[in-house]
């Protein structure tokens, strides 16, 4: 293979991982050429997230907030008292067991409104609060008019 293909060779073969590019090629038999250059991909990363940063809208969950969930409800019933809650922007996503049901929330203070859920009608506005790595959930008046979800968020804490 002359020069300009194993040129090409090498850099067919970059890889880039997390904090390092490392491109590795044969430049003559029997030899194996090898560099890391870790400035150049924390920079580029630097200015490529800070450019990639969405505005969220008013209403969605902050970023405290976001992310999965769990708890164990403790009924007895190994396979439905595992539950994971998983909140991102204005979508939820709740696991119980071989069950799912996913909808819309939006955020006002510490008020989360869950609704058009996929299993069931109409709306439940709980009252939030996060201490270290808990997230506790409690409904307030009008009742939540999903029994399934309120069985699963009120009263309930949930931990990352």
């Amino acid at each position: 293979m002359g020069h300009k293909s194993m040129g090409r060779l090498i850099l067919a073969s970059c890889t880039v991982t997390l904090l390092a590019v490392s491109c590795a090629g044969t430049t003559e038999p029997g030899t194996t050429t090898a560099t890391t250059t870790t400035a150049m991909v924390e920079e580029t990363t630097t200015s490529e997230v800070a450019e990639t940063t969405t505005t969220l809208a008013p209403d969605a969950v902050p970023p405290e907030m976001s992310g999965v969930w769990r708890t164990d409800l403790e009924t007895g019933d190994p396979v439905m008292d595992n539950v994971s809650l998983n909140l991102s922007a204005n979508r939820y996503l709740i696991n119980r067991g071989p069950n799912s049901a996913v909808g819309s929330i939006s955020v006002e203070g510490d008020m989360i409104t869950f609704s058009d859920a996929s299993v069931c009608d109409g709306t439940g506005i709980y009252q939030w609060a996060i201490e270290g790595d808990t997230l506790s959930l409690t409904m307030v008046d009008p009742a939540d008019q999903c029994s399934g979800r309120s069985q699963v968020l009120d009263g309930i804490t949930y931990r990352r």
